[in-house]
């Protein structure tokens, strides 16, 4: 009885430690489209049968117009740090989801996102 006891308590560690520590279980980053439109990226986390998605380290694309040339192009914003409310975690009603899919690392946005990590990470001193 004892053992079980103890695989549930592992079970339980180790589902918190993915939904509020995702970078520690090395979870990929995923895409969510929404019906209006929307898109972010970010780690997703959902129970199972559960209604709703958990979307952590979220980032927000939409698209940014240059004022030099007036053209338009896409821009990754950390919601986390530029965002008036600065949520930690968003969640999704899973009805207000068109898509969701894993984010490739050698895609624009995988390699915008390493590149963001990387200067977000203490630099070791020169010699």
């Amino acid at each position: 009885m004892g053992s079980i006891a103890a695989i549930a308590a592992v079970l339980v560690i180790v589902i918190f430690g993915m939904m509020y520590y995702p970078a520690a279980f090395r979870v990929p980053y995923s895409a969510i489209l929404t019906t209006t439109g929307e898109f972010y990226v970010g780690h997703i986390f959902h129970w199972p049968f559960s209604s709703t998605l958990r979307l952590s380290d979220v980032y927000v694309l939409h698209n940014v117009k240059d004022a030099k040339t007036n053209e338009t192009r896409p821009q990754l914003t950390p919601m986390a740090t530029e965002s008036l409310w600065q949520p930690k975690a968003m969640y999704f009603n899973r009805k207000n989801v068109v898509f969701t899919g894993h984010v490739g690392k050698s895609s624009q946005i995988g390699t915008a996102l390493a590149n963001a990590a990387s200067a977000t990470q203490p630099q070791a001193p020169a010699n």
